[in-house]
């Protein structure tokens, strides 16, 4: 009828958890889903939680005032949006590059380094300056090993879809892109570019750029691919509001 989970994410502090907790429509209103919170609350404080985040569903106000009376309390918001790729007006994207090679912004993809230890050296490093820039965002980020395992070396990663913006060889820009239902959907996680340098045109053409030249490298070419956009710690995408506890 339901189930729940608490882990820890390497992006987190140790002694801060996730938890959700779902249930089947059809047996809603019978307790199940308080039985699952109250077992679930009680395992995190077992491993130590001192901090519980969960997330809800946009079009879930049910949900949410589940959350609300548990003392969960709202401190970010996402708005999920989908493209077809051949709908993307292909004039729009060449002038946005234009404009940025034209301020002396180099775009490259991650799978162009080679992937060597330097290039994944300075991704982690690029992503960990860039992250706390994203709303909600704090400054909590996984090592280099953890990071490696949870992004570089994760399956829905594609080192075409890791678009690297550069100024005079400095990497300053970042697009996040994760591939997921056999290539058929491509996720847009995240841009974001280093404060100094975003007079130099790097956010908009970057983004265009992957969806112009890397999401047909991704999955099927000849078929319709939906990219959703959405800014969502790490990888998981979707939309929904993310809660922390009142405790």
């Amino acid at each position: 009828m339901g189930y729940a989970y608490v882990a820890r994410s390497a992006w987190h502090p140790p002694a801060w958890f996730q938890t959700e907790v779902f249930v089947r429509p059809d047996a809603r209103g019978r307790g199940v889903g308080s039985e699952l919170a109250r077992r679930a609350d009680a395992a995190s404080r077992e491993v130590g939680a001192e901090t519980l985040t969960t997330w809800v569903g946009g079009g879930s106000p049910d949900g949410e005032r589940f959350a609300t009376r548990r003392g969960f309390r709202e401190v970010q918001r996402f708005v999920t949006m989908t493209l077809s790729v051949d709908d993307a007006d292909g004039e729009v994207l060449r002038r946005a590059l234009e404009n940025a090679r034209s301020r002396g912004v180099t775009l490259l993809s991650f799978d162009e380094t080679g992937g060597s230890p330097a290039a994944r050296r300075a991704l982690y490093d690029l992503n960990r300056r860039l992250a706390p820039l994203l709303p909600g965002n704090g400054d909590d980020f996984p090592s280099f090993e953890e990071y490696a395992r949870e992004i570089i070396d994760a399956p829905w990663f594609r080192p075409q879809g890791q678009l690297v913006a550069a100024v005079e060889g400095r990497w300053v820009g970042l697009v996040g892109l994760g591939v997921h239902d056999d290539g058929r959907e491509v996720r847009h996680e995240f841009t974001a570019v280093d404060p100094a340098f975003r007079r130099a045109a790097c956010a908009r053409p970057s983004s265009v750029n992957v969806l112009r030249a890397q999401v047909g490298r991704a999955g099927d070419p000849h078929g319709q691919q939906p990219v959703q956009h959405g800014d969502r710690p790490r990888s998981t995408g979707g939309s929904g509001r993310t809660c922390g506890p009142a405790w």
